[in-house]
């Protein structure tokens, strides 16, 4: 037969001999609580290491000294950086696609010159001074 345990109150739970000060109680409210205790916040690889690369990706996640563990949502304070990886990615991105823009607008003025649409006509439709209408052509 198994016993059924109580959960234990963490706001009066003294420190035991030898413990550590996750066994107190828990001041900080972010902080999830698993057995009674706070978890610990610590990072993990994100996959497996790959002999080229520079540095090995890391997820946040909470442990247990129970051996439990959770992932940590991302925030500021499990990756202050995550905000800069998403906005390098999103301006990447956007880098990408501007210059893919260019080429399909350089593209579509050659194409209108052969058929012979005009100098003049060119620059009025693609919004172009005349050096970057000849850098196009």
């Amino acid at each position: 037969m198994t016993a059924v345990l109580e959960p234990e109150d963490t706001r009066t739970a003294a420190l035991a001999p030898g413990g550590s000060s996750l066994d107190g109680p828990v001041t900080d409210p972010a902080v999830p609580v698993h057995c009674g205790t706070g978890m610990v916040l610590g990072y993990v690889p994100a996959g497996p290491r790959l002999p080229w690369s520079v540095e090995e990706p890391a997820q946040a996640e909470w442990a247990c000294r129970c051996g439990f563990r959770m992932a940590a949502a991302t925030t500021e304070a499990t990756d202050p950086l995550s905000a800069v990886r998403l906005m390098s990615a999103r301006l990447e991105t956007v880098q990408w696609e501007l210059d893919h823009a260019q080429e399909l607008l350089a593209e579509a003025v050659r194409k209108a010159a052969r058929f012979g649409a005009t100098p003049g006509a060119l620059r009025e439709a693609a919004n172009l001074e005349d050096a970057e209408l000849d850098a196009l052509l």
